[in-house]
């Protein structure tokens, strides 16, 4: 640390304190901009200022004496009512007009991803598709309806498998799957749900389903 501070008084002609009271706190440098005039790393400079007791300011106090280009204060640092709410209208047309909510960007999106996992499927999408293999039944996986992708997708009996992963899920997990299932069943799509731990636990369904597109 001495050489840094040795470096930094060098440099300014001035003693480690009065630096950081004239340039840092009086002019309001950064310490990135201290760091790139004298091209000493940044943190290197913090832990000299800390060894040696010199105060300095943090990121978030030098932001909120910082003017915005529009000439008002940042929105984030004593924002009064006005520029909030105009913030949040701001947020909300930002959200309206995401192309992720549009349905062709959404499909898209849907299709891109069941490309990927067809071409890099996890261990327990590998194992139910033996399984389902085993029973004859014909099936595609990584299949997009809409703007989901659904694990298997069972097209004579227009049936959605989802094999879930083992963790906890928390309610808005639970939350975002009804109303997944719900817009799929509108649609004529019933869907199924199995635990990767207890893939075992399908056999029965899916024997009534091969037995089922026998008989048809």
């Amino acid at each position: 640390m001495s050489k840094i501070k040795t470096a930094l008084e060098k440099f300014y002609g001035l003693p480690l304190k009065k630096i950081f009271q004239v340039h840092h706190i009086k002019n309001k440098k950064t310490m990135l901009q201290i760091s790139k005039e004298t091209g000493l790393i940044r943190q290197s400079i913090m832990h000299c200022c800390k060894a040696n007791g010199v105060k300095f300011r943090t990121l978030t106090q030098h932001h909120k004496d910082l003017p915005h280009p529009s000439g008002k204060s940042h929105w984030a640092f004593g924002k009064t009512k006005k520029t909030s709410e105009a913030y949040r209208k701001h947020s909300q047309a930002m959200i309206a007009n995401n192309p992720i909510h549009d349905p062709k960007a959404a499909a898209k999106r849907a299709r891109t991803i069941g490309k990927t996992f067809r071409k890099k499927p996890l261990p327990q999408e590998v194992a139910f598709r033996k399984k389902l293999r085993g029973f004859g039944l014909k099936f595609r996986s990584q299949y997009a309806i809409g703007e989901y992708t659904i694990d298997f997708f069972l097209p004579l009996h227009k049936v959605c498998i989802e094999v879930d992963s083992s963790w906890k899920w928390d309610k808005k997990r639970y939350q975002d799957a009804a109303r997944r299932d719900k817009k799929l069943a509108l649609l004529g799509y019933k869907t199924v749900r199995f635990n990767k731990l207890f893939l075992d636990r399908a056999d029965p369904i899916l024997k009534e389903l091969a037995s089922h597109s026998v008989n048809n």
